[in-house]
């Protein structure tokens, strides 16, 4: 073969190939039906298929008929995924450090076939510090309610409401320093601070309780 059939050959191919690329392009854009962001708790952990199982308890509207309130396979497999460390800050981390229980928001988008693929998920921290008014205190029932001033979860869902946190028999209760009996508290609108966890879809459940707060 001369030089100039050699060139003319090489110059099909490389057309042939940017053809097929580009088609192979075009055909997985199509796929997309639409975007979804959604915030749910992870209920199953998949390495082998890279998948990870949510119950979506928040998503975008073009995906409420679908995923709202269930438990959706999103694929994972080319996402980026972020878990913020012991110091609060957001880390790149790979799937095997998702846990079942965590609450993520997820990225990505719906399939023509109406498979979840996400592109980014991140681990949301769910420990919580609220500053209220002690409203009411069930000791009996192991539960309180309080008027938020502020809290580091959610703030933008939460100030400004009130909110039901339940807590164990032996949550532990600071007055003016002093570790004082779960028991005796009695609500009186003092202004507290509550530490804890948020468990389960949106459940609080405190572990400290500081009362009469500056």
């Amino acid at each position: 073969m001369n030089m100039k059939r050699a060139i003319l050959f090489s110059g099909a191919i490389t057309a042939i190939i940017v053809g097929v690329f580009s088609l192979a392009y075009l055909t997985a854009a199509a796929a997309n039906k639409f975007p979804f962001v959604g915030r749910g708790i992870v209920k199953e952990n998949n390495l082998a298929t890279k998948t990870l199982n949510i119950t979506f308890s928040h998503i975008s509207p073009l995906a409420q008929e679908l995923a709202l309130g269930k438990t959706i396979e999103v694929h994972v497999g080319q996402a980026k995924l972020f878990k913020p460390n012991s110091a609060g800050t957001l880390k790149r981390v790979t799937q095997g450090n998702v846990a079942i229980g965590d609450e993520v928001s997820a990225i990505g988008n719906v399939r023509s076939d109406d498979r979840f693929v996400a592109s980014k998920v991140t681990v949301r921290s769910r420990s919580f510090t609220i500053k209220g008014k002690l409203l009411t205190y069930d000791f009996g029932n192991k539960r309180m309610t309080v008027q938020v001033e502020s809290s580091t979860y959610r703030p933008n869902d939460y100030n400004g409401g009130v909110v039901t946190i339940q807590f164990p028999a032996t949550v532990n209760i600071f007055h003016l320093g002093a570790s004082v009996e779960p028991k005796d508290v009695t609500a009186t609108n003092q202004r507290v601070r509550v530490d804890g966890r948020v468990v389960n879809t949106d459940d609080f459940e405190a572990t400290t309780m500081y009362e009469n707060i500056p």
